[in-house]
């Protein structure tokens, strides 16, 4: 990951005319867990770079060939045509082993100098694939509702479905609401705290942050205690806790 990390960036360096410097890379999450590349302008106000590398549907492909040039490669067209790293050819006056300050030592990635190898066969390969790939843009899907999302969860887990209408409490609107199995939700964190007072009402309130695996989803809080059209009941709750999932089920 170090050798395809300052491939990368010597290659940015490269097609976009950059000052050693003006991009830098950091393994993440950390050097010793090495499991992506940031990349970032470190210039004030930046030369665009990034958004040009979206933007430009050959531009990534440009910066991993100018990588592999650097790194004393030659025959790039016949290993792109072949999808071949064996085919790549070392220059021969490249009298370079494993890196040197004419590829990709430099002093900006001394710590990582003896972690660099660019005859590293993964390495290679990675960077013969982007050469061949391009950059496609993508349509945004439709953001689901909060409450819609919440839906999906219930319907994944084998929940009831709640009821189609809303239940109002003390003025505030709870949007599930399972009458028949005594328990309201709100979703987030903003209708606990606009009027309803579930201690005063003698119910029950019960904080579920986020169903696993999704964390975009706001909070949801449940209301467990019989449930009629103008307020809840301090009586005995019937929402249980549902061990396989750690969340909530409606009894």
């Amino acid at each position: 990951m170090a050798t395809l990390q300052h491939a990368i960036a010597h290659g940015l360096e490269i097609v976009f005319q950059l000052e050693e410097g003006e991009v830098l890379t950091e393994p993440v999450p950390s050097r010793e867990t090495r499991r992506a590349i940031l990349i970032f302008e470190a210039t004030e106000g930046g030369a665009g770079v990034l958004g040009r590398l979206t933007s430009d549907p050959d531009a990534m492909s440009r910066v991993a060939r100018a990588a592999l040039e650097l790194m004393h490669y030659q025959n790039i067209d016949a290993a792109l045509k072949a999808a071949d790293p064996a085919t790549l050819v070392e220059t021969p006056d490249a009298q370079c082993v494993k890196g040197c300050y004419r590829c990709l030592l430099s002093y900006y990635n001394q710590p990582d100098h003896e972690n660099i190898d660019r005859t590293d066969g993964d390495v290679t390969s990675v960077l013969l694939r982007l050469a061949r790939g391009r950059v496609a843009v993508t349509e945004r899907q439709e953001q689901t509702s909060s409450d819609g999302d919440w839906h999906s969860a219930f319907a994944a887990w084998g929940l009831p479905p709640p009821d189609k209408e809303p239940l109002t409490v003390d003025g505030t609107t709870l949007p599930l609401a399972w009458r028949t199995h005594l328990a309201a939700a709100a979703i987030g964190n903003g209708t606990r705290t606009r009027g309803l007072r579930p201690r005063r009402l003698g119910s029950l309130l019960h904080c579920f942050p986020r169903p696993l695996g999704l964390s975009r989803r706001p909070s949801l809080w449940i209301y467990s205690g019989p449930v009629h059209d103008h307020h809840v009941c301090p009586r005995r709750s019937r929402i249980r806790a549902w061990p396989r999932v750690g969340y909530a089920a409606v009894a």
